[in-house]
């Protein structure tokens, strides 16, 4: 057999185990969600300052603002989430994901980070997790082309 023809062998090998990752499941969370847990997490979060505290630094702290940005930020590394991302692309796709984000970092071509970070919030605005767990797979595949290149 060629030289070309198993580096080609071993890429579809390792891009059939690649795409095999089920995926995990993530908490249900997107925007709906995030505006009605408002209310109780104002209300649960005033109740723990206690009576004396002033309304004004209770508000202060406890604002819509920083609710909805904590229950965003939550939802978003839920889908960043390392288990995660190893459930839907096997040990083999995440250590080649892992080893495309070092070659970028590596690179010094960090807009190329915008796409994978980008990613995570897909769910959050409602455009669901097949969409993401597939992008991840593709950035594995990418990743270990890469691999392969620089290995062989």
């Amino acid at each position: 057999m060629g030289y070309k023809i198993k580096i080609t062998v071993i890429f579809l090998v390792i891009s059939f185990f690649i795409l095999k990752g089920s995926g995990g499941n993530l908490p249900f969370c997107n925007i709906e969600t995030i505006k009605n847990s408002l209310p109780s997490l104002i209300f649960t979060n005033q109740t723990v300052d206690g009576q004396n505290q002033s309304t004004f630094i209770t508000r202060f702290f406890h604002n819509k603002v920083g609710i909805i940005s904590s229950q965003f930020s939550q939802c978003y590394f839920n889908a960043l989430d390392l288990y995660y991302i190893f459930s839907s692309l096997t040990l083999f796709g995440l250590f080649t994901f892992i080893y495309l984000i070092y070659k970028i970092l590596t690179s010094k071509r960090i807009y190329l980070l915008f796409p994978i970070l980008v990613l995570p919030a897909l769910p959050i605005f409602g455009l669901g997790t097949v969409i993401m767990v597939f992008m991840y797979k593709i950035f594995a595949i990418i990743g270990l082309a890469f691999l392969l290149k620089n290995i062989l």
